[in-house]
């Protein structure tokens, strides 16, 4: 049984053709209207492991209004990319926000 929770790590916005995890590097503004890219290097569970991964995007840390719902990605992916439909409104800050679910 895990009785202890997952180490949090960083979560980033990157360059769409930027490097992903550990090497990722951290920049101030999404250059397209309807692409971000994030990572989230350093999230980790030494007893079981992470079971699940999800990220979402909003105009506040832990809302979904832009990504319009938390995307589950495999366990051990640490970068992603949402392509929206329509514009993501410039000059707007968009968080992104990670949760993990580790073994029990």
């Amino acid at each position: 049984v895990d009785t202890t929770p997952a180490i949090a790590g960083s979560v980033l916005d990157i360059a769409l053709d930027g490097i992903g995890g550990s090497g990722a590097a951290d920049i101030d503004g999404q250059v397209d209207a309807y692409r971000i890219r994030a990572s989230w290097p350093g999230w980790r569970d030494a007893e079981t492991g992470l079971t699940r991964v999800e990220w979402a995007l909003g105009t506040s840390a832990g809302d979904t209004d832009i990504s319009g719902h938390w995307m589950h990605v495999r366990r051990h992916t640490t970068t992603a990319t949402f392509t929206s439909s329509s514009a993501i409104p410039m000059a707007t800050t968009v968080y992104a926000s990670v949760r993990v679910w580790n073994g029990v």
